[in-house]
């Protein structure tokens, strides 16, 4: 059984959104029942791999034993570190394959983990209990590729008795969700991807260019779609699961692009990466101007990204392209006096709506590890 991958995990799921119907229905407790539905498909999705059921296992316990401990000590800092050790194990596997210590969503739940220990280390979560925990990592729309959510946001919703009308509008509203991302994931992106396969090499630069728009709408179909189903999957057991989308290519600038394209990762990386960069960089006196500062906070913060993808070469590359964008964009809104003169225009939106769009063809090009091969041919490698 795989997330969202067979007709398996449809019929539990759809079982377990049954069952919370009627609990919402009869305006119950929700959260003991999100555990236990959480933990069957969790189970099931590993039961046929001991490795990395064990594996996962381990995980969780250990992840849970630093959140008890941060309770305890609010002061120590060191448990972040030591709760991204897994993840750092797991990454090393693509460039050091001796024993693999990942497993289906462990980028995800590293980050769900982070964020309540540095969340209790701001004071701001008290206590939280084996149940809270479980259901929280393991709610089973979003365990495998997010979103992202927040753990206070998401126990108040498992606390939170829903009215019958407004429970009813948020069915609806998943429903559509969750029909719609179907189509993205499984018709749109499907196709797609058959013709990217397809695609006959020819002339190396079209085929290229070609390939470039079509893997990043493939991309965008894709996540956007399974995204989708996880939200109005969630939104069907009365969870307010954040949406991950929002009409990227319609971006003006590359951090507005960043607010629409896997919009929980970026609110993570914003809250918990680049602004305690940029705290770090302001306590330190490091840098001499606030721009200095935002920029090597942005090229800190993306690179991060890029190392969260993976530690192959073609991810770093894409979070160190992403951080100069990011980087050189905050520098022209600061200092571009012909920015400040004409970014309110009609003219100057389109063309810099264009400008965007190309810069996120081009890293989703380098994101697809096609550059090395590029790079490989203008070098004459591989030739002969």
């Amino acid at each position: 059984m795989t997330y969202f991958g067979d007709e398996k995990f449809a019929l539990i799921a759809a079982i377990f959104c049954l069952g919370g119907l009627v609990i919402r229905w009869r305006q119950w407790p929700i959260k003991y029942w999100l555990a236990l539905g959480s933990l069957i498909i969790y189970a099931g999705v590993f039961g046929a791999d001991f490795q990395h059921l064990a594996v996962s296992l381990v995980f969780l316990a250990f992840q849970y034993g630093l959140i008890q401990y941060q309770f305890r000590h609010p002061e120590f800092k060191w448990t972040v570190y030591l709760s991204f050790l897994p993840l750092v194990l797991a990454k090393l596997h693509e460039i050091w394959p001796i024993y693999s210590f990942g497993f289906v969503g462990i980028s995800y739940l590293s980050f769900k983990v982070v964020q309540i220990l540095l969340e209790t280390q701001d004071g701001l979560i008290k206590e939280m209990s084996l149940v809270d925990y479980l259901s929280f990592l393991l709610f089973f729309p979003v365990v495998s590729a997010g979103p992202i959510d927040r753990s206070k946001r998401f126990v108040a919703d498992t606390e939170k008795i829903l009215d019958w009308k407004d429970y009813w509008e948020l069915l609806g509203l998943g429903s559509y969700r969750l029909l719609l991302g179907a189509v993205y994931k499984f018709v749109i992106a499907a196709v797609i991807f058959k013709w990217l396969s397809a695609l006959q090499v020819g002339n190396y630069f079209y085929y290229l260019i070609k390939y470039a728009y079509g893997y990043t709408f493939y991309l965008f179909f894709d996540f956007a779609g399974y995204s989708l189903m996880a939200v109005g999957l969630s939104n069907l057991l009365g969870i307010e699961t954040p949406m991950n989308f929002k009409q990227p290519f319609l971006a003006i600038d590359i951090k507005d692009f960043w607010n629409r394209w896997h919009i929980s990762l970026s609110q993570w990386l914003r809250d918990f990466v680049f602004s305690r960069v940029m705290m770090n960089f302001i306590r330190h006196k490091r840098f001499k101007t606030r721009l200095n500062r935002a920029m090597a906070a942005y090229m800190a913060n993306m690179l991060f990204m890029g190392f969260w993808h993976g530690f192959s070469f073609h991810y770093i590359l894409y979070g160190c392209y992403h951080g100069v964008l990011m980087a050189g964009f905050e520098a022209y809104q600061k200092k571009s006096k012909f920015y400040k003169k004409y970014k309110n225009h009609s003219l100057y939106k389109l063309v810099s709506w264009a400008v965007t769009l190309q810069l996120v063809v081009l890293g989703m090009f380098i994101f697809s590890n096609k550059f090395p091969e590029v790079v490989g041919k203008w070098l004459g490698f591989g030739q002969g």
